[in-house]
């Protein structure tokens, strides 16, 4: 699946979206708003390579677009 974006660019493409579902969970002891969040597999695994360095999410992300057969 991509989806055709249109900008200021040459040319823009969404594989996916990032999250399904997000519920507020109010602020945690430290007054830092918590959230609940389901995302598609891509999103899951882009946000564990950006916001916990798991390289490991890598070849999976590179499979995932392997599988979608887009070159």
């Amino acid at each position: 699946m991509s989806i055709k974006l249109e900008g200021n660019w040459n040319k823009g493409l969404a594989f996916d979206v990032h999250t399904l579902s997000s519920t507020y969970l109010g602020p945690n002891e430290f007054g830092h708003d918590q959230w609940e969040s389901t995302r598609s597999e891509i999103g899951e695994l882009l946000y564990l390579l950006k916001y916990r360095a798991d390289a490991s999410s890598i070849p999976k992300i590179v499979n995932l677009l392997d599988k979608w057969q887009l070159g």
